[in-house]
């Protein structure tokens, strides 16, 4: 097969906007990011295993996705499909300016992959927002167009 160039991946702790205050040990909360289908294949690495994921077709508040996942011995290799979406229903009617209450209404609000997984949530069209915490999940970023050649032993943890 011949080469059609190199396979761009980013390291996505450089974009991570936290969401919450970053403190260290087990008080550690978890950062979040925004993540833009069109185009953006995001590579997931933790201690058994690394996954890369590509979205696919949106739809009201969610978006569905695609997965490759290699655990860290080389031993399972995994593909598949999964979607991710919020769904809440209304139980008390805003009055007089007091906010709407609502309940899950039986949302899916984690990509899997393999044993990994990671939190997601609806931000607007075309884009959602992740959540992780750094010393468990290392997020990088790379082109949706790479998704099928990327050799997923390259970001295996290494001890």
């Amino acid at each position: 097969m011949p080469n059609s160039g190199p396979i761009v991946v980013f390291t996505a702790l450089l974009l991570v906007i936290s969401t919450e205050t970053c403190l260290a040990g087990e008080n550690a909360t978890k950062m979040g990011a925004p993540v833009y289908y069109d185009s953006t294949m995001l590579i997931l690495i933790s201690e058994n295993g690394c996954a890369a994921i590509v979205f696919r077709k949106e739809f009201d508040f969610g978006v569905t996705y695609r997965y490759r996942y290699l655990s860290k011995d080389g031993s399972v290799k995994e593909s598949g499909e999964g979607s991710v979406f919020e769904k809440y229903n209304d139980v008390a009617p805003g009055k007089d300016g007091q906010k709407k209450s609502f309940e899950d209404g039986g949302s899916m609000l984690f990509i899997k992959a393999g044993s990994i997984q990671l939190e997601w949530s609806y931000r607007k069209k075309g884009a959602g927002w992740i959540y992780y915490r750094p010393e468990n999940l290392i997020v990088s970023i790379g082109l949706a167009g790479d998704f099928e050649r990327v050799d997923l032993s390259r970001f295996k943890k290494r001890d």
